[in-house]
């Protein structure tokens, strides 16, 4: 993985790596990796049969990264037949920027009868033990415990909780998690997923990486075949239906605002952001980049303009129709330091102004919610404008992306 690439986001994927053992054999009933034999205690009490007392093995467990089926692997950007790590993890980390770093990894930890409680019990217990997740999302400026997250998921073993969330950085990327947790008798699984768009400086690479949904839809999908391997019978989660109003898909961008983009940035380059073929099942992501380079003559040392917008599909995770999604993630993006509301402005909206040390670079960021659309808007100039003019540029920049959905 490149280093250095920014403070929390840059260690996303390192983290989930560490943390999705699944494939290798432990000793004892709770410790991280896949455990091995029973893992049970003669004692158990109560009046459990035997079977129940015993719970699943190390034997059941055994083939758990085989039981990932292609899709999963495919909704996250690998090839359907890549193989994974001896932790259960599929990774792709960057030796250069800009980059698409991923990681999708599997992990089943046991527990063993206990003197009072059946395996099953005991696991219980420990799956309702506060918040217990498996892995760290600090992601950018969004402390790990404000992400969108659901603790009663039906069709999803005997218990379930996730959380996923997206974190826009304009010219440094994106990043895009999620964790499912899930309890089948005395297992407890834990899916992660990451894609983190690193240093994207207004090129392609934003294009190829999963959408939100194709995370939660990898997590999902990891999560089915690994509980039928173990031999639960999941359902799945049932998507919620959309709200009135919601657009199925987002609008391009490049083309829309190339007037808007000439007059704030004379002299740019535009790349389309836009999901390419690959990811043609998640049509609900647009994006432009328009970048002005140093030197260029053009007014300015230089700039860039980046415009985002997701149409956002009902979770079924976390059980909100698209317009609930949209509405939790601007929770989350509008909560981070140095935020501010702005009135007016679709049905929320909020902005952050940023100038450098030595008042040579100035950004401006809006997000927007409306219905089930979110809308990203990062405004940059060095020399700069006073911060107050450049965050009305950004502000009509984000409506007359609103407009266009009128």
């Amino acid at each position: 993985m490149h280093g250095g690439r920014r403070a929390a986001a840059g260690t996303a994927v390192l983290t989930a790596l560490l943390l999705t053992a699944g494939c290798t054999s432990g000793t004892g009933d709770t410790g991280s990796g896949t455990g091995s034999g029973t893992g049970e205690t003669p004692s158990a009490a109560g009046s459990a049969t035997p079977a129940e007392q015993a719970g699943l093995t190390g034997d059941d467990i055994a083939d758990i990264c085989a039981a990932v089926p292609a899709q999963a692997l495919e909704l996250m950007g690998f090839p359907g037949n890549r193989e994974p790590d001896r932790r259960c993890t599929w990774w792709e980390n960057a030796e250069e920027l800009p980059a698409v770093e991923r990681a999708l990894g599997v992990q089943v930890l046991l527990h063993g009868a206990e003197e009072n409680a059946t395996a099953a019990e005991a696991a219980e217990a420990a799956f309702r033990e506060g918040d217990q997740w498996y892995s760290r999302m600090e992601v950018g400026r969004v402390e790990d415990d404000a992400w969108p997250t659901a603790t009663d998921i039906p069709g999803l073993g005997d218990e379930a909780r996730a959380r996923i969330g997206e974190w826009p950085t304009g010219l440094m990327g994106s990043v895009r998690e999620g964790e499912l947790v899930v309890r089948h008798r005395n297992a407890i699984l834990s899916v992660t997923a990451t894609a983190d768009v690193a240093d994207a400086r207004g090129r392609a690479r934003e294009a190829e990486a999963p959408s939100l949904e194709n995370v939660e839809a990898a997590l999902v999908s990891a999560a089915v075949g690994v509980l039928t391997a173990l031999g639960a019978d999941p359902a799945g989660p049932a998507a919620p239906g959309r709200d009135a109003g919601e657009h199925p898909r987002a609008h391009p961008v490049c083309d829309t605002l190339a007037d808007q983009a000439g007059t704030l940035l004379p002299g740019n380059e535009a790349t389309d952001l836009t999901p390419g073929p690959s990811y043609a099942a998640a049509p609900g992501l647009a994006g432009c980049s328009w970048r002005v380079q140093p030197g260029s003559g053009h007014g300015h040392g230089h700039g860039h303009l980046e415009v985002r917008v997701a149409a956002l599909a009902p979770s079924p995770l976390l059980g909100l129709s698209g317009t609930g999604m949209a509405a939790e993630q601007h929770r989350v993006w509008s909560g981070v330091e140095n935020t501010t509301a702005l009135d007016g402005l679709g049905d929320a909206a909020s902005a952050r102004r940023y100038t450098n040390e030595d008042a040579t670079y100035r950004s401006s960021t809006v997000w927007v919610r409306q219905d089930n659309l979110l809308v990203f808007v990062e405004h940059a100039l060095s020399p700069v404008l006073p911060a107050e003019e450049l965050e009305r540029r950004t502000v009509e920049v984000a409506r007359d992306v609103l407009a266009a959905y009128a």
